[in-house]
């Protein structure tokens, strides 16, 4: 009896190693999932801060191209401003051109007039000349 006691024992403790062997397999590869898992995560977790940075970089990238920008828009608009300017200045300088064109035209006209004058009284002066010459030779 003891050894038939001792025969189930011997049985009962095989079958309890047996199922302890069983867990500490199913045990195990729960651990090596759960360490894939993690590795996976890790592996995840380290892209994503790769793509962060990338994604902060580019973020920094476009705002210094939009303060960029800025500063273009900017110079565009006080340019446009200064050529606004010009252009009123540039009529302003026509329209005095033209007043002076008008002028000097004008000097042009009594220029000519005065050397018809001119012309006129030295052919006078040179009648009266020839007339005195002629009272004088008489």
């Amino acid at each position: 009896m003891f050894f038939t006691r001792s025969e189930q024992d011997k049985k009962h403790l095989q079958e309890r190693i047996h199922s302890n062997d069983q867990e500490i397999a199913r045990l195990r590869q729960q651990l090596e999932t759960a360490e894939s898992e993690q590795a996976a995560l890790r592996q995840a977790a380290a892209d994503a801060e790769r793509d962060c940075f990338v994604c902060h970089e580019i973020f920094g990238s476009m705002q210094a191209f939009g303060d960029s920008f800025v500063a273009l828009q900017t110079s565009q608009a006080q340019i446009a401003q200064n050529m606004k300017e010009e252009k009123v200045h540039a009529i302003e300088a026509s329209s005095v051109s033209g007043a002076n064109r008008v002028a000097v035209v004008k000097i042009a006209e009594n220029l000519s007039e005065l050397a018809g004058d001119t012309r006129r009284t030295s052919e006078n002066v040179q009648n009266l000349s020839l007339r005195a010459g002629q009272i004088g030779s008489i």
